[in-house]
């Protein structure tokens, strides 16, 4: 097992706290986001997220590479607003000048396949910069209908 370094566990422990329901949306890393439900070949809620380039810092690395490393969070809140399910994913990128350019215009991806039995859910989506500390959070409706979701 690995240590997480300070840096790491901050960033973790921030981004938790804005994922709690009763805290208010964060909007210092905005974000686009889009939200597909399962389907006969998809079991799985997918969520695909977009940061807007000019909230994230870029490091400077070898080879002109830009360097950055974001968290992204996925909770589904049940109409009680207990936690349904919980996942993350950490990107940890080294960009060439091309796929630099590529994020630039399109913004910095993530990905998430969130499990959900059927039902109504709240996600509350969210990144973190670990390079800045900003934080972006945004809440989302989702459905899941009986005959496409995870048995």
């Amino acid at each position: 097992m690995t240590e997480q370094s300070s840096d790491e566990k901050s960033a973790a422990h921030l981004l938790v706290a804005a994922m709690q329901p009763t805290v208010p949306e964060s909007t210092r890393l905005l974000m686009r986001v889009q939200v597909l439900p399962p389907t006969a070949n998809q079991k799985t809620v997918a969520i695909d997220f977009a940061i807007s380039p000019k909230d994230l810092a870029f490091a400077d690395g070898p080879d002109q590479r830009q360097k950055t490393t974001v968290d992204f969070m996925a909770v589904a809140l049940d109409k009680n607003l207990k936690e349904a399910a919980l996942q993350s994913n950490t990107v940890d990128a080294s960009l060439s000048p091309e796929a630099y350019q590529t994020v630039l215009k399109r913004g910095f991806p993530g990905h998430i396949d969130l499990e959900l039995k059927p039902g109504r859910y709240i996600l509350r989506l969210g990144a973190i910069d670990r390079n800045s500390q900003k934080i972006g959070t945004v809440d989302v409706p989702v459905s899941i209908p009986a005959e496409t979701a995870q048995k």
